[in-house]
């Protein structure tokens, strides 16, 4: 799958994850989800095949993505968003990436 800003974040909200959450489960620094999410960087080779990882467990597609972006909120809605994000439940049995 082609990793875009948009459907990172897309995937992340799907799987009701954090940041800090998704960068556990891929071993990547909390920043480098940062960076993917606002277009500063992209996912590399491994990082890419973890996302195609985590969006098969949960169970995420084309279709769920279309969805989910329309009630992801825009950069602008962001500035009202809480300084710390709420820890929210995964969906199902933990995910684990250790297969990679």
């Amino acid at each position: 799958m082609n990793w875009t800003p948009d459907r990172i974040r897309a995937l992340r909200a799907h799987a009701r994850l954090t940041q800090r959450d998704l960068a556990e489960l891929l071993r990547v620094h909390r920043n480098a989800v940062y960076h993917w999410e606002h277009g500063k960087r992209a996912p590399n080779a491994y990082s890419s095949r973890a996302l195609d990882v985590v969006a098969r467990r949960q169970k995420f597609t084309e279709e769920t993505d279309d969805r989910q972006r329309a009630y992801l909120p825009s950069d602008e809605d962001a500035s009202c968003a809480p300084a710390n994000e709420a820890r929210y439940p995964l969906r199902g049995d933990p995910l684990r990436v250790s297969g990679l």
